[in-house]
């Protein structure tokens, strides 16, 4: 969707957005901003970001789809959360397939739903500065040719009745005679 950071006419709250979508312009709250710019979606913000820049979250969202990371940016919780429901492992709440990725934050919150953790490390590096995640059977999962390091934050996992972990890493697919 196209927005427009200011409308032609009047003066709009500082936290809302004229979307254009189907050509139609509706109201919609910013939930994220790279530099000065707002975005009515976390997608939109990251999509929005060029490598090195910084997505900041100024409102809590929930996601239906994963939020996908596979350029080197930073993402900012702040205070606020990333939630994503779901009924499958797959469900992640965010997933990181490429670049440098570095995830921080305050008392912000990354929440999946039972059987999905709340990050995947499929590729690339994975840098947690700060932020809480909660899986549902596992906070962080590395896998594949994702590396995950932590230098902050708070993880824990909600799905008791599975064999979940805070931190898995899965090295099957690895090479590791390098």
């Amino acid at each position: 969707a196209d927005t427009l950071a200011y409308p032609v006419y009047g003066t709009m709250p500082a936290d809302q957005l004229l979307v254009l979508e189907n050509g139609i312009y509706t109201l919609a709250t910013a939930v994220a901003k790279v530099g000065e710019t707002q975005y009515a979606t976390l997608a939109d913000a990251i999509a929005a970001a060029a490598e090195g820049d910084t997505g900041k979250l100024i409102a809590s969202v929930e996601v239906t789809g994963a939020v996908k990371l596979d350029k080197s940016i930073t993402l900012d919780l702040g205070a606020y959360n990333i939630t994503r429901n779901g009924t499958k492992d797959t469900d992640a709440v965010i997933s990181v397939t490429a670049g440098n990725v570095v995830i921080t934050g305050t008392t912000g919150t990354v929440t999946a739903a039972p059987y999905a953790p709340a990050v995947w490390a499929k590729g690339g590096v994975l840098t947690i500065k700060g932020g809480n995640f909660v899986g549902g059977n596992h906070a962080v999962y590395a896998l594949l040719n994702g590396s995950v390091i932590i230098e902050g934050g708070k993880f824990q996992y909600t799905d008791k009745a599975c064999a979940g972990l805070v931190l898995n890493i899965y090295d099957g697919f690895r090479d590791t005679a390098s």
